[in-house]
């Protein structure tokens, strides 16, 4: 090959440059620092003329220290080596071709071996020898800590119980454990360098596994690295067994490994087979019990149930004294055997540990308002009176709501039980411990019979009672007591008794829940304020006394109106900064067919804080009826609430009466739960309502009392709202003239203008406004004629706006609270669930058999109800399918039926869902 000048010069340039390069001392200087060995040069003398930064490291010299030194100084034994007999002369030394294992010493005097090689240039007519030694006690030593490492890991695999079987990128066998061995049958000569799958894994997962192989080989991840799974796997046998597998992956001097740890788990797999046998054996017996408790319930309940409404509908026909006492041992036994049915059932759930503990957020004064309320009802003696207290800095507490009503209603029911005169009073307050833990302490007194010391170990036991006599007179199972110990401790609480023989008793119980506190300070109603109560119980009058004293107040008691007058006169005492409460049973509280004649003068001209404890108000006389009413059962936190400058309504439970603000009035609905509903809303504002199922009842009630108002629905069974509206315009009985306000979901102008020429006086559309109704009846009763055509609508008849309506709606549930109360909410909702699964029948029966009239009918009446509790969705599709109906539009009905039917179940859910989580 020939090349032209230009290129030879460049190349002659560059070999000059290397040369040049090479002669560099300091290029070759920094050669020989970065050599790993120590380098030494020396010449025929035997003297160091150069050596690297590691051989002055090596035997301990600064740099520079060794130059000009004899090398046995270092190396003794170096010129045993060579041929040479002299140290001073190495001249005749041939190249050392082989490594050799030598001594050396340091400078500091130190032994260390070192291998020595040499090699001998000769240069400028000189002779020198280049030496390369090296450390051989570090290369030991890291040779020891490999072999050390080698044998320990070789212990752990061997040691571990569990299978270890490491592959390569391919997928063959690198290493494998004494594990394996035994667990796969297969030898560590045998299956070593071995393809894995062939040997362990089952033939329909073995695409999945080389897939998972070669993703592990591109990209060192797979589906199951650092994963832990059970599968099956094979032995030498083919047997297949379960296992468990984990998988870990690692890379070492670029070449991927991946370790199986596998474990036979063929044993816990029989033993959980066994075990879930077991449970689904056990699960089918509870099941079974439950069944047979479910069945026996519905069995034995309902045609009690029956017989006890039986009971009541021929009480109701019957005037003979005997025959009515008859009736009356057979209600009493109805009820007592239902009573036992209902804690037999209970305590089995309980047995059976059925019942779950679900905490929420709970508000304590509703709820024990609403035990205490339902005992009210329950109660038999006049003289017994309820009493109960919640610490007023309590605003609500986190437990479980309805294990806390039973035990509240097993210990009420039973101080009820055993009480016939005096009092029954529940006690509710704060306890904080050291730890900063909170809790519950609730005390149910009572003065009933009392219970002899030597009995109280025993009182929580199962179907125990005090003593036969006991037993005989009071009757019972014995397991009220032990169901409420039980839930008690479910709660994670304890309860326990003090008790005296014919003096009462007072069971109390704590429980640890969450509670929120409020900023209630009752000392700024009740510090500057006496309280003075009256009654003829004695036993309330002392409750009452040690309840007001626990927020630090000044109370007074008397038994009658004459004694309080009479301390008045006599220790000029004003009433005026008082708080009087006086109870309806106290004598010489006039009712309104009482003859007395009395003077009152001397009472408060201002009743702000005037109460009176009465179950109806509207029989007092003045100045009784215009006090505020506290209700049975009594609570202080009743009188904290009425005098406070800022109410909640929700909370509140007190009503002013004002009987200018009342009146009679008939409610015509078919529909139960809005009956239910409204009829509560009014009667919770001091209206006496009647309420009728259909025209045909409205007209023979308004044929025997006369109505301030009538609330008539329009969609009604039998006879509708108009007919019955006519006929009652067109009779001469007591109710020809009175005000008819219509109620119904459909407000369209002809709809209205239909209402107003049948001669009704207003119009409501549903679902209403509370206030709007109120406003209507005020029209109605003032009689005013520019107000007859004036129409409270709050719906749109076309409902335009269809997108994003609730299934249900908050705010109308928080209004109906507001217009109910918090207590009516649970069975108001319970009846909405029903009547829409009744509905939900009706229609589907209507549509199969193509009844138009009926489908339109049934939706109307559920639109209705919808439009009250707040289901949106479903009060807009039944509107829908209402007219769609009422135009025989078979093909509009067929579409909208599809939707009810998802709307309403979703509805439902809805709604179902809202009980178990707030009521």
């Amino acid at each position: 090959m020939v090349y032209d000048k230009p290129h030879t010069e460049q190349v002659k340039k560059q070999n000059e440059q290397e040369n040049t390069l090479f002669n560099n001392p300091t290029y070759l200087r920094a050669i020989l620092n970065v050599i790993g060995d120590g380098i030494i040069t020396i010449n025929r003398n035997g003297a160091i003329k150069d050596v690297n930064a590691i051989g002055e490291h090596l035997f301990g010299y600064l740099p520079g220290e060794l130059i000009g030194t004899q090398l046995s100084l270092l190396i003794p034994e170096f010129s045993s080596l060579t041929s040479c007999q002299s140290t001073n002369s190495f001249e005749r030394v041939d190249e050392l071709n082989t490594t050799h294992e030598i001594r050396g010493y340091c400078k500091d005097g130190s032994l260390i071996k070192i291998d020595i090689s040499a090699s001998k240039i000769e240069l400028n007519n000189d002779c020198f020898f280049i030496i390369l030694l090296r450390d051989t006690i570090s290369k030991k030593k890291l040779q020891a800590k490999i072999n050390r490492s080698e044998k320990i890991k070789s212990m752990v695999t061997d040691a571990c119980l569990d299978a270890m079987v490491t592959v390569d990128m391919d997928g063959y066998v690198q290493e494998y454990n004494s594990a394996a061995e035994k667990i796969f049958g297969w030898q560590r000569e045998e299956i070593t360098g071995q393809l894995m799958e062939n040997y362990f894994i089952p033939e329909e997962m073995r695409e999945a596994h080389r897939k998972g192989i070669q993703r592990f080989k591109e990209e060192g991840k797979g589906p199951l690295i650092g994963k832990r799974i059970e599968i099956e796997a094979i032995n030498k046998d083919g047997k297949r067994f379960p296992v468990e597998l984990a998988l870990v992956g690692t890379e070492i001097d670029g070449e991927r490994l991946a370790t199986a740890f596998v474990r036979d788990i063929s044993d816990r797999k029989q033993a959980e087979g066994e075990l879930i046998a077991a449970r689904d054996t056990a699960q089918e017996a509870s099941q079974a019990k439950s069944r047979f408790l479910s069945h026996m319930s519905h069995e034995i309940r309902s045609p009690l149930n029956a017989v006890l409404c039986s009971v009541n509908l021929i009480a109701e026909r019957l005037n003979d004294p005997s025959h009515l006492r008859l009736l009356q041992t057979a209600k009493t036994s109805g009820q007592a055997l239902l009573a036992v049915i209902n804690e037999v059932l209970d305590f089995s759930k309980i047995e059976a540990g059925h019942l779950s503990i679900i905490s929420d957020k709970t508000n304590l004064f509703t709820l024990l308002e609403d035990v205490l309320n339902s005992a009210q009802a329950r109660l038999e003696s006049s003289e017994v009176e309820l009493l109960y207290f919640v610490d007023f800095t309590i605003k609500q507490i986190t437990t479980d709501p309805v294990r806390f009503r039973q035990i509240l209603n097993v210990l009420v029911d039973n101080a009820i039980k055993f009480t016939k005169q005096g009092v029954v009073s529940v006690t509710v307050l704060p306890v904080t411990f050291n730890s900063g833990k909170t809790a519950l302490k609730v005390s149910v007194f009572d003065t009933g019979v009392g219970i002899p010391n030597k009995y109280l170990p025993n009182v929580f036991n199962e179907f125990e009672q005090v003593d036969a006599s006991i037993d005989s007179r009071y009757g019972g199972t014995g397991l009220g007591l032990t169901i409420a110990r039980k839930l008690v401790q479910l709660l994670n609480g304890n309860i326990y008794v003090a008790s005296e023989s014919q003096k009462g008793s007072c069971f109390t119980f704590i429980i640890p829940v969450t509670i929120e506190y409020s900023n209630i300070d009752p000392n700024n109603h009740f510090s500057s304020k006496n309280l003075i109560f009256i009654s003829p119980n004695k036993a309330l009058r002392s409750k009452v006394i040690k309840q007001v004293k626990q927020i630090n107040n000044t109370c007074s008691s008397f038994s009658s109106l004459e004694v309080l007058q009479e301390s008045i006169i006599e220790n000029d005492i004003s009433l005026d900064n008082s708080i009087l409460i006086i109870d309806e049973q106290t004598p010489h509280v006039p009712y309104k067919d009482s003859q007395q004649v009395i003077d009152y003068s001397w009472l408060p001209s201002n009743k702000d804080h005037c109460f009176c404890i009465c179950a109806d108000w509207t029989k007092l006389n003045p100045p009784f009826s215009s006090f505020k009413r506290i209700p049975k059962p009594f609570s202080l936190n009743s009188i904290y609430q009425n005098i406070t400058t800022v109410k909640d309504e929700t909370e509140s439970r007190l009503e002013t009466f004002n009987p200018t603000n009342g009146g009679q009035l008939l409610l015509v609905e078919d529909v139960a739960a809005n009956r239910l509903v409204a009829g509560e809303m009014l009667r919770s504002r001091g209206f006496n309502v009647k309420t009728a199922n259909d025209g045909e009842e409205a007209i023979q009630i308004a044929n025997r009392e006369v109505f301030d108002v009538i609330l008539m629905d329009i969609r009604m069974p039998k006879m509708n709202g108009y007919e019955a509206t006519k006929a009652l315009r067109e009779s001469n009985n007591l109710n020809s003239g009175t005000p008819i306000i219509a109620l119904t979901a459909n407000a369209e102008k002809s709809e209205i203008q239909k209402c107003l020429n049948l001669g009704m006086n207003d119009f409501v559309s549903k679902p209403f406004d509370v206030n709007q109704l109120l406003e209507a009846i005020k029209r109605c009763r003032l009689n005013s004629s520019q107000n007859k055509a004036t129409i409270t609508t709050d719906t749109d008849p076309k409902w335009e706006k269809e997108n994003n309506e609730p299934f249900l709606k908050q705010v109308t549930l928080n209004q109906l609270v507001k217009d109910t109360s918090q207590e009516s909410l649970t069975p108001l909702l319970n009846m909405f669930i029903t009547e829409l699964d009744s509905r939900f029948e009706a229609i589907n029966l209507a549509v199969g058999i193509k009844d138009f009239d009926a489908i339109r009918e049934e939706a109307h009446a559920l639109k209705s109800c919808s439009g009250t509790f707040g289901a949106s969705k479903l009060q807009r599709l039944t509107m829908q399918l209402e007219y769609a109906a009422k135009d025989y539009d078979t093909s509009l009905v067929d579409t909208l039926v599809d939707q009810f039917q998802s709307v309403l179940l979703a509805t439902r859910k809805s709604y179902q869902e809202y009980l178990n989580k707030n009521c």
